[in-house]
């Protein structure tokens, strides 16, 4: 390896889990690039496999809004040259800020480490930035401290856990301008019981790719279909369990995409929610619901 190969493999680096990549992690991103520009180092990020949670208190672990490969995508997306997704084990969470600290100096060419105005890493997180920057004067790694976004006219913090809040609650609307992007879930359709079809609209039903990801709130939304071949189309989507005409009790992902026919059994498929629609109700007869659904779908042909 060359001595220029040598000097661009060193690191500029963000750690965290950038559940979402939100406008927030973005912002600390840009930062990161920035400064890797002005030291002439490769801007990095480091996440995680899962979530800490997951080997501390498993029923603590919050649903996921993105899996680790959509967070690398999103990572890079934003200005990240590299991402590392580490393997959070039980090495790992045993380590303290120093061990870590040194993990990325000596094993990943780390000079500069830009951290968040409330981070805290390492099983000792009592620590503090001035804490973490005295670690770095001692074995040679530059510690910056990030800046904070800040969103005027919204009291709502920006944070993983206010999107999930916002899903939660089926605003898919909010949730979407905290993320800089439409909520998606992606997943494999798989056969359904036709129900769909008999009442005039046929529907994809979906099974996400990851277990744990953050639904939207049970109800109709409006939405746009992304196929496998990367071609889009409206779509209405309903999460819930059809009281009207199931009553099964699960909740399933159905989608009925606008003017699209074809066979995608098998297929991966993109959901992004637009907006709520309504409620998932119990109707008193299909064809009560037949004429909602027509209703539905004109609100969603735009």
């Amino acid at each position: 390896m060359s001595a220029d190969n040598d000097i661009r493999t060193r690191r500029a680096a963000a750690v965290g889990m950038f559940d979402g990549v939100h406008l927030g992690h973005r912002h600390v991103v840009r930062q990161l690039a920035a400064l890797a520009a002005q030291r002439g180092l490769v801007p990095t990020v480091f996440t995680f496999d899962r979530h800490p949670l997951s080997l501390v208190d498993a029923g603590r672990v919050p649903p996921a809004l993105t899996t680790p490969p959509q967070r690398a995508a999103l990572l890079k997306d934003a200005g990240a040259e590299e991402v590392f997704i580490l393997v959070f084990n039980e090495h790992l969470r045993n380590m303290t800020a120093d061990d870590f600290m040194r993990l990325l100096h000596d094993g990943f060419c780390v000079d500069t480490l830009l951290v968040g105005y409330d981070h805290h890493f390492g099983r000792d997180r009592k620590g503090g930035f001035d804490d973490y920057r005295r670690i770095g004067e001692s074995i040679g790694l530059e510690v910056v401290r990030e800046s904070e976004l800040s969103v005027e006219g919204d009291e709502t913090r920006l944070c993983s856990s206010s999107i999930r809040s916002l899903l939660a609650a089926g605003d898919v609307e909010h949730a979407a301008a905290m993320l800089g992007r439409l909520y998606s879930v992606t997943g494999k359709v798989v056969h359904g019981r036709g129900i769909g079809h008999s009442l005039g609209f046929p529907t994809a039903n979906l099974l996400p790719c990851a277990t744990g990801l953050q639904l939207p709130a049970p109800g109709v939304y409006a939405a746009e279909a992304v196929l496998a071949d990367g071609s889009k189309y409206p779509a209405m989507v309903n999460i819930g369990t059809n009281p009207t005409v199931d009553g099964d009790g699960r909740i399933k992902i159905e989608t009925h995409i606008i003017g699209f026919e074809g066979d995608i059994y098998d297929q991966l498929l993109t959901v992004e929610f637009k907006s709520r629609l309504r409620d998932e109700r119990r109707f008193e007869s299909r064809e009560a619901l037949m004429r909602q659904l027509e209703k539905d779908r004109e609100r969603c042909s735009f």
